[in-house]
């Protein structure tokens, strides 16, 4: 089962999104760091690499943006989920985010039906509960 790494420095807003992975579904275990040196000194270290991370813009230390330019040069995370996730919701911030490799950007605080959007849009990368989540039609594409 994949590792979502969770680096948020706000308490608060790690348990939101904690919850709301166990909310809809979400089996995989959860590694939270609070500080982007930290989660980067983790990442370069971790036996097992963490598939998805989940990483706040401003961070102590070091920034998600810095994480995700360092990840870059990292083969073994070439192909891990990339979300990132800010209070900042200027179009620059966003465009940023991008640039620097995100694969998705939200906006804090967490919109539950947006946040199972994406984990719907990138199922193949979660470890769900299909109870919680309900599956889309035999019609439908699965991403």
């Amino acid at each position: 089962m994949s590792e979502i790494l969770l680096v948020e420095d706000a308490v608060a807003d790690a348990e939101q999104v904690k919850l709301l992975l166990r909310q809809v579904g979400v089996k995989n275990s959860v590694k939270w760091i609070d500080d982007g040196a930290t989660a980067m000194s983790y990442l370069q270290s971790a036996e097992v690499k963490p598939k998805i991370l989940l990483l706040d813009v401003k961070l102590p230390r070091m920034t998600g943006f810095e994480i995700l330019d360092k990840l870059r040069g990292m083969p073994a995370y070439k192909d891990a989920l990339r979300i990132v996730f800010s209070s900042l919701d200027d179009i620059d911030t966003i465009k940023e985010a991008y640039a620097h490799g995100a694969q998705t950007f939200l906006t804090k605080p967490l919109d539950a039906c947006e946040f199972e959007a994406v984990i719907k849009a990138f199922r193949k990368h979660w470890v769900l509960d299909d109870d919680a989540i309900a599956t889309e039609s035999s019609s439908d594409p699965v991403p």
